[in-house]
Formats: structure tokens, sequence, C-alpha cells
């Protein structure tokens, strides 16, 4: 009994592992694009770039200016944000994990 009851928790324990591990393959960045007012900046391009692939993965900033950029591959990242009347702004490099 013993026995089944240990390869049963060495099965799950392994499952465990491979779930855990498949979690953490993307990540997201989320934010709110601002000028130096405070105000609102909707309809700004933001970029992140993986700076190994330099892959980019590009959002426009809603009417509130939020932007959603979702299930990038886990690395490290450049962002920058442009926008009409505005010089651009970068931001990085740091880390998704």
């Amino acid at each position: 009994m013993r026995k089944f009851v240990f390869a049963s928790l060495v099965a799950v324990l392994c499952l465990l592992i491979q779930t855990a591990s498949a979690q953490t393959i993307t990540a997201s960045i989320t934010g709110t694009v601002t000028d130096p007012s405070g105000a609102v900046v909707p309809n700004a391009k933001v970029t992140a770039t993986n700076t190994a692939t330099n892959v980019t993965f590009d959002a426009t900033t809603t009417t509130s200016g939020v932007y959603n950029l979702l299930f990038l591959p886990i690395g490290n990242y450049n962002l920058s944000v442009t926008a009409t009347g505005f010089k651009k702004a970068t931001f990085g490099p740091f880390q998704l994990e």
C-alpha cells in the first residue's frame, strides 16, 4: 500500500512540475500612456521589441490611453511609444518572466 501511495505522489508531483513550467512561456505588458500633465494619450502606438530576436509586438492605446500586449514570449524587451505631436519615448531593456 505504501508503494502505491508513494508512486501516486511522485506521479502527481511530476504533473505539477510540468504544469508549472508550462505556465511561464508567455507574459504580458499592460499600461496607460499619459503626457507630462497626466492626460491620457489615445491612439498612441506602443511597440515591444524582443532584444534577442528583434521580433516586434504592436498595440494601440484606447481612448482611455490603455494598451495591452498579450502572450509575449518571455525574454528581454525594449518598449517604445509614438504618438502624433509627441516625441518618441523608449524604455528598457527589461525582462519578462
